[in-house]
């Protein structure tokens, strides 16, 4: 039986790093990528990740918590 996630998939955003932070993967499994703060990214997906909200920067392994950025522009 597969499990259902509550993903958002054309969810375009820019999204700017409030603070120094650490991506984790599409398990929530943290990767040894980080982001230094003030910088931008977009946005290509949003999905909850062990009962909290993270947005994908990329691929399934290139996930932020969407508590670490700022989102500027829909």
């Amino acid at each position: 039986k597969t499990k259902k996630t509550s993903v958002s998939y054309r969810y375009r955003r820019i999204a700017r790093v409030i603070k120094k932070v650490r991506l984790v993967d599409a398990k929530g499994r943290k990767t040894k990528r980080t982001l230094k703060a003030g910088t931008t990214w977009k946005t290509f997906a949003r999905k909850k990740i062990n009962g909290k909200w993270y947005y994908r920067l990329g691929t399934q392994k290139q996930w932020v918590r969407a508590s670490d950025v700022k989102i500027l522009k829909k």
